[in-house]
């Protein structure tokens, strides 16, 4: 501020854009080398593809998209975590800005002390008082939206680490099933064969194939509960973040004094605070919802399945 009037906080200095997060994922060294492998070969296609297309008359627009497996795969099942993360830092950036915008405010009675007596500075000393508490508790509701996306981005990330797991665990037993059958299977005699064994003797002639191929279809089945319980938890989050929908009745407690003398405000309601607390308070639960419950459930036995 100008002249006589001093910031508290300087709040331009504060507003900055949210850094990217160096997020790790506790990967299997299976998935890093199927993933360093699908990355060369995908390259490779590419630049296949970039000669090809100047071939005249051979029009091919098409390339296989870039990033890593975990970009191409996982992320549209879990949501993007590191961009989630951001969103926390912004809001968190957002609302100190915010509560130092409400410090400021509250700031400038105090300088204009000295100067400035009598009915129409005692009113102004007051309503600028609510005024900075009113300023200064969006800044608090938009802090909370930061533990809000933090949490997001955890349960996006341990998805992300799981669905990984389940993924490397269904392509190993992919891989070896397929041995297994082209091994034994190979030809419609082989088939026969086996079939006939089996009536016999059992599944114990197959019991290695059998055994993998209901593991593979339990990790399905896990894949699938996983996505439906993503789903309901993504729903509550929603709920969560609708915090941000009481900004305007938050700005709404302040007070109305258009076109009325300073010496003639009305008395400060005192009950703004209370109010106020209680709306923030209202989407501000450290309870966890059943939804949350469940998934965690979910990711938990999804992990145990793809470790054994």
């Amino acid at each position: 501020m100008a002249g006589q009037f001093t910031d508290v906080v300087d709040v331009k200095a504060m507003l900055k854009d949210p850094e990217k997060p160096d997020t790790k994922l506790n990967l299997p060294p299976e998935w890093e080398s199927w993933d360093k492998a699908f990355q060369e070969v995908r390259d490779a296609i590419n630049k296949f593809l970039d000669v090809v297309d100047k071939v005249p008359g051979i029009d091919i627009s098409m390339r296989l998209p870039g990033g890593s497996l975990v970009d191409i795969v996982v992320k549209p099942f879990t949501g993007d975590w590191d961009r989630i993360y951001m969103n926390g830092a912004a809001c968190k950036t957002w609302g100190e800005a915010v509560g130092g915008m409400g410090r400021n405010v509250g700031q400038v009675p105090i300088d204009m002390a000295l100067h400035w007596k009598g009915k129409g500075a005692a009113s102004f000393t007051a309503h600028q008082g609510v005024y900075a508490v009113v300023i200064s508790a969006i800044g608090a509701l938009l802090q909370y939206g930061e533990k809000v996306f933090q949490a997001i981005g955890k349960m996006s990330q341990r998805l992300g680490e799981t669905v990984v797991k389940v993924l490397t665990r269904l392509g190993k037993l992919l891989i070896r099933v397929l041995g297994q059958v082209a091994k034994r299977l190979s030809g419609w005699w082989a088939w026969i064969k086996t079939a006939a064994e089996v009536v016999m003797n059992g599944l114990d002639v197959v019991r290695d194939i059998y055994n993998d191929v209901v593991e593979i279809i339990e990790l399905v089945k896990r894949l699938f509960d996983l996505k439906a319980k993503v789903e309901a938890w993504v729903s509550d989050q929603v709920a969560k973040l609708k915090l941000f929908q009481e900004l305007p009745s938050i700005s709404l407690e302040l007070p109305n004094v258009a076109n009325i003398r300073l010496a003639e405000f009305p008395p400060v309601d005192q009950g703004i605070k209370a109010r106020i607390d209680a709306k923030v308070n209202a989407h501000t639960t450290k309870e966890k919802s059943q939804a949350e419950k469940d998934l965690e459930g979910s990711v938990t036995s999804a992990e145990e399945s793809a470790t054994k």
